[in-house]
């Protein structure tokens, strides 16, 4: 019977000739994590089951948020991490966000169930894995017996055509895209869905721009993103040798599949800059509609605009310039490998040299942990989310969108579309 990617991912871990939507099944977990910023909630549970890690090789405990602890309670929750890392004999990872980490040791690879703690776990999705949040509680079970329930989710397809990308017209303005496709639906339409992204014009999308694709999704209120794996994944898989490397399966869906929607985009179409305006990263309108607002902050980073092509990007822009004196500028790779390549390449030289604050890996003024904006402040950010108060202030106003556009903002001081860069 023919399937969606998704339900064959789900029924080879449950161990079942075909599921379909709806159904709830048990699957067997192939890899899942636990952060500082949720442990003490994970640990409670975890020692009240009073048993132990079911597969070291396959669960990771990450610092990535309070990296480093800024605060005595930040301080509490790593410690008690590292010393559990320490008691397990388990690696405690701090070389940046955990999706990223996932992408750099080969760990995130072609139908396998990942499943841990983070809202943004969709990102690896980029590379065909079903990979789905859960809460520390949750996590906690995992730890203890390697698997979880799921109730299977309906697919929309969302097929790419045309193509390559306008130039300053990035992964992220195609992703917003896929919000106002969406959005126009109606708020809830994509609630507990897989957003599966096939096509021919995928061929255009590295595995930066799929990572950013799968990560918007989460805004979305998917289950899951599902990006079909091709030659550049595989290319990829075969660079690493891990345990996870010799245990995935490149599925694709049934071109006669039961799927809830279908929605085809032209990459051509996407032919100016999208901002989401406060306070949701689903309120997307044209750059025209809010070029001009004045900045306080500019930030480049998080787990969705941070890699090494984003920061090439947005030096690429700003090289031999100064940013705008009003505007302070941070920039946070979203890995130490990220930032070890960005200084060889010269692009932490240039952006330093033009008033960047280069910060350390990690998830940064994404969640507020710096940058804090004060009342009536605004930051242009390349992160997922401006929720009221995500930065600081609940006076303060976060809008969204690409390093391309955040690195003329920081230039200019105020909301700028990268197609002017001549004027500059």
């Amino acid at each position: 019977m023919p399937s969606t990617a998704t339900e064959k991912i789900l029924a080879r871990a449950a161990n079942l000739n075909k599921v379909r939507y709806d159904n709830i099944i048990e699957c067997k977990v192939d890899l899942t994590w636990m952060t500082a910023n949720h442990f003490l909630i994970f640990k409670e549970t975890f020692d009240q089951i009073g048993s132990n890690i079911w597969n070291k090789e396959k669960v990771k405990l990450i610092i990535d948020h309070f990296i480093p602890p800024r605060t005595e309670a930040q301080a509490k929750a790593c410690k008690a991490i590292q010393d559990f890392a320490n008691k397990q004999n388990v690696e405690l990872i701090t070389d940046g966000i955990k999706h990223q980490i996932f992408r750099e040791r080969g760990w995130a690879v072609p139908g396998i169930i990942m499943a841990g703690n983070d809202s943004h776990t969709n990102t690896s999705g980029a590379f065909g894995a079903f990979a789905a949040a859960l809460g520390p509680t949750e996590t906690a079970l995992i730890f203890s017996n390697g698997k979880m329930w799921f109730k299977v989710p309906q697919t929309i397809q969302i097929n790419l055509e045309g193509g390559p990308l306008h130039k300053y017209i990035t992964a992220r303005d195609l992703g917003m895209e896929i919000f106002r496709r969406i959005e126009s639906k109606s708020a809830i339409y994509a609630q507990y869905k897989t957003i599966e992204i096939t096509g021919p014009a995928l061929k255009y999308l590295n595995i930066s721009d799929r990572m950013t694709l799968a990560n918007l999704s989460t805004e979305l209120g998917a289950k899951n993103c599902f990006i079909e794996p091709d030659s550049v994944i595989e290319e990829h898989v075969k660079s690493f040798n891990s345990t996870f490397q010799h245990s995935c399966y490149f599925f694709k869906s049934d071109e006669d599949a039961e799927f809830f929607d279908k929605i085809t985009i032209n990459l051509d179409s996407v032919d100016s800059p999208l901002i989401a305006r406060p306070a949701s990263p689903t309120n997307i309108v044209d750059i025209k509609k809010v070029e001009g607002i004045k900045l306080d902050q500019v930030f480049i980073g998080s787990c969705l605009n941070s890699h090494l092509e984003d920061l090439r990007l947005a030096a690429n822009i700003l090289q031999g310039k100064k940013i705008n004196p009003q505007t302070r500028f941070i920039v946070t790779p979203s890995s130490r490998k990220i930032y070890i390549d960005a200084l060889q390449e010269g692009i932490i030289k240039i952006l330093s040299e033009t008033g960047a604050i280069i910060s350390t890996p990690g998830c940064s003024a994404c969640v507020g942990l710096e940058g804090v904006l004060s009342d009536e402040q605004i930051c242009f950010s390349t992160s997922p989310r401006n929720y009221i108060g995500r930065m600081g202030s609940n006076k303060a106003k976060i809008y969204l969108g690409s390093p391309a556009v955040a690195a003329m903002s920081a230039l200019s001081g105020q909301i700028t579309n990268p197609q002017r860069i001549k004027e500059y």
